[in-house]
């Protein structure tokens, strides 16, 4: 995507913030490994996290898009082909076969057909049959993205047994309750902005420096006891948690989709960053939205799973 808007006449920075930033939103909207992780931590239903997510990650969507649209009417980048139903449908006709994957999914678990960890294995089972059918796979190859992807997850894994382990000893020496009783004595317990406020900033602090999966399995903990002592609803915070910590992946100098961005765009990461500025905003305009209008992320799961939500 980089290249063809270059092309366009897009600012190289804006090529790099556009990407990153959208890249994120992988784990707002649903199936997200991170509500995954954080709905199995805290024990809260995956798919009421998963609806939680549809609408803060369309605000995020359509406000990327909003800034999209005026730097190109800002530049004078317009449209070769105007925009037809037809051709979506067209192309929508063309890619059916890959767009049932989310149906499955999200569909399969809200049904209570199956699992999120059964949703994946059926998800997987869905695209192998696809591309043998589409003659897109090889035996050989097959081999090889097995082998890519043992490498690639067995990381994750050593993290999370890692994070886990530290959770336990955070456990066993009572520390949730502890910060729960330090917080409570300088009286921020007493104001459900005050709380929402102390964990977006910590949050927005260890996802610069720290993956968002082992840094979900550390503080759950601490987080579920802040959550239970101010009677804030545990989908609610898991929400908010989860579009800071996608914040967490375009900040330096961890942020991992940024570094990734700009380094294929040729770009120093201190020049994406600043081209980001208005993304930084886009998102956390989102995460205050979220965090004072619970109505905003609740009101999908309260429709559609009934007892889900108070």
């Amino acid at each position: 995507m980089i290249p063809a808007m270059k092309r366009e006449g897009y600012p190289v920075g804006f090529t790099v913030g556009i990407t990153a930033a959208s890249s994120t939103l992988g784990n707002i909207i649903p199936p997200s490994l991170m509500m995954i992780v954080y709905a199995a931590t805290a024990g809260i239903s995956v798919g009421s996290l998963f609806l939680a997510g549809i609408v803060p990650g369309l605000l995020v969507g359509f406000g990327q898009m909003a800034w999209a649209r005026h730097v190109a009417g800002r530049l004078g980048i317009g449209e070769h082909t105007p925009f037809s139903v037809r051709r979506l449908w067209s192309a929508g006709g063309a890619g059916w076969a890959t767009l049932v994957i989310p149906v499955i999914v999200i569909g399969g678990i809200l049904g209570g057909v199956f699992t999120a960890t059964e949703a994946s294995v059926v998800a997987l089972v869905y695209v192998l049959v696809l591309a043998v059918a589409l003659r897109q796979i090889t035996p050989s190859r097959l081999f090889r993205l097995s082998e890519d992807s043992i490498g690639l997850f067995s990381l994750s894994l050593l993290c999370v047994a890692a994070a886990s382990l530290w959770g336990w000893v955070l456990a066993y020496y009572a520390v949730p309750q502890a910060v729960v009783g330090w917080l409570g004595g300088i009286g921020l317990l007493d104001s459900t902005l005050g709380i929402f406020v102390t964990v977006i900033v910590v949050f927005l602090v260890i996802g610069t420096f720290m993956d968002a999966i082992p840094a979900i399995i550390i503080l759950q903990p601490i987080v579920g006891e802040v959550t239970l002592a101010g009677g804030i609803d545990p989908y609610h915070m898991g929400l908010v948690v989860v579009l800071t910590l996608a914040i967490g992946l375009i900040t330096p100098p961890y942020g991992l989709c940024l570094l990734i961005a700009s380094d294929l765009a040729g770009l120093s990461t201190l020049a994406a960053t600043r081209a980001l500025v208005p993304f930084y905003v886009i998102s956390l305009a989102v995460v205050a939205i979220a965090a004072l209008f619970p109505g905003v992320v609740l009101w999908i799961p309260r429709a559609a799973m009934a007892g889900v939500a108070p």
